[in-house]
């Protein structure tokens, strides 16, 4: 009696196996793990509207595997978000074995006054965590990343963790505790960055930012401005993750010395801190250098 075919060798039977003169053989990989997709507009919670979530990972035979996360905020002067634009140069990222997801968060376009956008990435964080499984990630293995305002948003959520004000009910059960923070050219003081505003830059973004984010002059609203400064929350003895800040020295935006400014109170507190100068780098241009990813990449292998 003939003993049936395990479906590997049925497939294996339809194959050719045949050598011709000169070619080549390269080896293919069964576990499938360097082929990547996106997960497009995934609803992690719903406000006055649906906000969503762009979703990167591998695609792999291997269902059991679970891979780090990071969660990137991208700036928009906390208006509405491109939120597309940072994944063609988080691709790579994907490749090393990272799952990515781009937030969207209520922007000041529509009225997401401050405290809105952190309240909804720390909303992402617990969503990402309660949906673990799905997405094949270690919900003990996160980072967050972010760009400008996105800088600011991504350190403000790491540095309040475990004020109230800032929390939602969504997913309650999930904690906002990530390994690390990745500050590129943020804001630090908003209040400083205010001073600065030059006409151009307020015709550049549509009006002034930071009164769009405060609802009004920011010496009407000082309790809320204070709640946004960093500094605010960096205080001794915190158990706060590991930052990253990068900020190029020529950025006409967001000015150079808020990172400075930011590395040296997180210095001073002995919190774990490294900073990177880009010679020559403006706001975003010149500074995503392969130098600089690299650095990313070493970062955060050492902490997540």
């Amino acid at each position: 009696m003939n003993t049936p075919l395990t479906s590997y060798e049925m497939d294996k039977s339809n194959f050719t196996d045949k050598t011709v003169e000169g070619m080549k053989v390269v080896y293919g990989d069964r576990t499938d793990s360097y082929r990547a997709t996106i997960i497009p507009d995934v609803v992690y919670v719903q406000r006055n509207r649906p906000l969503h979530l762009q979703i990167m990972k591998l695609l792999t035979v291997e269902p059991g595997k679970k891979y780090p996360l990071i969660i990137y905020v991208q700036g928009s002067g906390y208006r509405k978000q491109d939120y597309f634009r940072p994944l063609p140069q988080l691709a790579e990222f994907v490749h090393e074995g990272y799952v990515i997801a781009s937030v969207e968060y209520r922007h000041t376009d529509e009225g997401g006054k401050f405290p809105a956008q952190v309240q909804d990435l720390k909303t992402a964080i617990r969503f990402m965590k309660e949906n673990a499984n799905e997405f094949q990630i270690d919900p003990n293995r996160i980072a967050l990343w972010g760009d400008s305002s996105g800088g600011h948003t991504v350190a403000l959520a790491v540095l309040s963790e475990g004020v109230k004000e800032f929390d939602t009910p969504e997913y309650a059960a999930q904690s906002t505790k990530v390994k690390c923070c990745i500050d590129f050219y943020g804001v630090s003081d908003l209040e400083k960055l205010d001073k600065k505003m030059t006409p151009e830059l307020i015709e550049y973004f549509e009006g002034d930012p930071m009164e769009k984010l405060f609802g009004g002059p920011l010496k009407d609203h000082p309790e809320e401005v204070k709640k946004a400064k960093l500094e605010t929350y960096i205080l001794p003895g915190k158990d706060v993750p590991p930052f990253l800040l990068v900020h190029g020295d020529e950025d006409a935006k967001v000015d150079f010395m808020q990172s400075v400014n930011l590395y040296e109170k997180l210095k001073q507190n002995n919190y774990s801190v490294e900073f990177y100068k880009v010679k020559g780098g403006g706001h975003g241009n010149r500074t995503w250098t392969p130098e600089v990813i690299e650095i990313a990449k070493q970062f955060l292998k050492a902490y997540v």
